[in-house]
């Protein structure tokens, strides 16, 4: 029903406005030139924490989802950035977030640790879960620990957790465990609330393994989309990304996506051509670059087996006025 609060704020910038759907201000930024519109969306959330900034507010955030296409999925697009709030108390208020994008949070004097009860964790033994958390935390009071150090390295295991689960019903139940942690004093509610996390992640992995399957392929295929352009991605590396051996992957990848990983990697590559050849000045050996093709004619040659056209054809009968 939010179309009935649509209102254009500025016809020329296509700039809508949803108002008294949630406590926030919420803004739909639209163009047909998806480059464009990454960049209007950057200057938009840098310009409005600016002035949010300026106003000396206690606390806010200012959050943004993936480019969308199509009205269909501005519910998609309302979740991730409402999702994106929960980042201003894992790592920092007065910032802006962004949902293609990944964040890390402070815990160097931790990074051993956090590695090991993240990947304890996604192991799913209950029983090992337990034991290496008590051990955690008492070595968190002998060694003298402050409750700020050790909520960082709880921000952390439950940041990793979340971006290898990455599921809407998941994720909304995590909103609450981390705002215990936000308000936690003292170390024994921090165990808590990462306790609970952690039950919580195995009630999701009992719920169903081929969702867990599905958040995996999702963080691998995310991988792909901001590598792409690395001449030198392999399917090994993105294994190794998601810690699975590359044969399995392969195997999993072909199984669940319909298509092989260099069928995938090929029409990423694809689509990001199609894109800067139509909505760009661009010369076209620099596309072929920037689109992860270190040799030309091998561009030109599979650019016209996928589209039966060439790049510059393809351009001339495309090209947007």
């Amino acid at each position: 029903q939010a179309g009935q609060y649509l209102f254009s704020l500025n016809r020329e910038r296509a700039c809508l406005h949803l108002p008294d759907i949630t406590k926030n201000s919420v803004y739909l930024l639209k163009s047909r030139n998806p480059e464009k519109l990454r960049k209007e969306i950057e200057l938009f959330c840098e310009k409005a924490a600016e002035i949010l900034g300026g106003l000396k507010l206690s606390g806010f955030c200012v959050t943004a989802s993936r480019v969308k296409k199509g009205l269909e999925e501005l519910p998609a697009a309302l979740y991730e950035a409402e999702n994106m709030e929960k980042m201003r108390y894992l790592i920092g208020d007065h910032a802006v977030y962004y949902a293609d994008r990944r964040y890390t949070v402070r815990y160097a004097d931790f990074h051993m640790e956090v590695q090991s009860m993240a990947a304890v964790i996604l192991r799913k033994n209950r029983e090992e879960i337990y034991k290496e958390l008590n051990r955690q935390f008492k070595q968190f009071e002998e060694e003298k620990v402050s409750v700020y150090q050790a909520k960082d390295f709880v921000k952390a295991v439950m940041l990793q957790l979340m971006t290898k689960i990455d599921a809407m019903d998941f994720n909304e139940q995590t909103g609450d465990y981390i705002l215990k942690l936000y308000f936690g004093t003292d170390l024994r509610t921090v165990k808590e609330v990462l306790e609970k996390f952690a039950a919580e992640c195995l009630n999701f992995f009992n719920r169903t393994s081929e969702l867990t399957t599905n958040a995996m392929l999702t963080v691998a295929k995310e991988y792909m989309a901001k590598n792409f352009q690395d001449p030198d991605l392999s399917l090994s590396e993105v294994a190794e990304y998601v810690h699975l051996n590359p044969s399995y992957f392969s195997a999993v990848f072909s199984r669940y996506c319909k298509t092989t990983f260099i069928g995938y990697l090929a029409n990423l590559r694809l689509s990001s051509a199609q894109e800067k050849l139509v909505y760009t000045d661009k010369r076209i050996a620099r596309i072929s670059q920037e689109c992860g093709y270190s040799n030309f004619t091998y561009f030109c040659r599979n650019f016209k087996k996928l589209t039966g056209l060439s790049p510059k054809e393809y351009r001339n009968r495309n090209r947007k006025d």
